[in-house]
């Protein structure tokens, strides 16, 4: 299900993470957190068009996780601000986080396993954190956001020359046709034959 989101052009891009990059992001070294992700072998992090998926489509794709592809709720969190739905399975080892954050849609997809009983720790942690100490996560995802916002400017450009080629053409076909209309008409002279028939 995960990779049908691509192929229905759903995605706006996707970011692929490995252990080495975790590890850097964790600047202050925190515990939790490399307990946290210590079974990760790759982390994807799809961000979803906001114009081709919508809540009631991420309720549709967590039930159809269960019910297609035997992923088990490991957590889900609702708020005002926020919500998020956690799914996994051994077999092989997959988690998968649905987020609805600030109106944004993002799939993180999982080879491996999360430590789950880490992360109320690692909840508790960061929210004991300064800026400066999250300073790692909050540049990783400063520049996806940056990189969101440069491909919406790149779809929003070249949806704008498509509208422009498509008025070149209209009025292209549109002069053709006057021109068509107001052309001279054309007379056709009848000739008849006269046959003299000899007798």
């Amino acid at each position: 299900m995960l990779d049908s989101l691509s192929q229905e052009n759903k995605v706006e891009n996707s970011y692929f993470v490995y252990p080495s990059i975790l590890r850097m992001l964790n600047l202050n070294n925190d515990s939790s957190f490399n307990a946290l992700v210590r079974d990760v072998r790759r982390l994807r992090l799809m961000n979803l068009r906001v114009d081709s998926f919508s809540f009631d489509q991420m309720n549709d794709f967590s039930v159809g996780l269960q019910e297609k592809e035997q992923y088990d709720t490991y957590m889900e969190i609702e708020d005002t601000d926020q919500v998020i739905y956690l799914l996994g399975k051994d077999s092989p080892q997959k988690v998968v986080a649905l987020a609805n954050l600030q109106d944004r849609y993002n799939i993180v997809d999982i080879d491996g396993q999360l430590n789950m009983l880490q992360l109320p720790k690692l909840i508790e942690s960061f929210s004991n954190m300064d800026s400066t100490q999250t300073s790692g996560f909050s540049t990783f995802f400063d520049l996806i956001s940056r990189d969101a916002d440069r491909e919406r400017q790149r779809r929003e450009r070249r949806r704008q020359w498509r509208e422009k080629q498509a008025e070149k053409q209209r009025q292209k076909e549109a002069e053709a046709s006057k021109a068509d209309t107001t052309a001279a008409p054309i007379n056709v002279t009848s000739i008849q034959t006269d046959t003299n028939t000899t007798q």
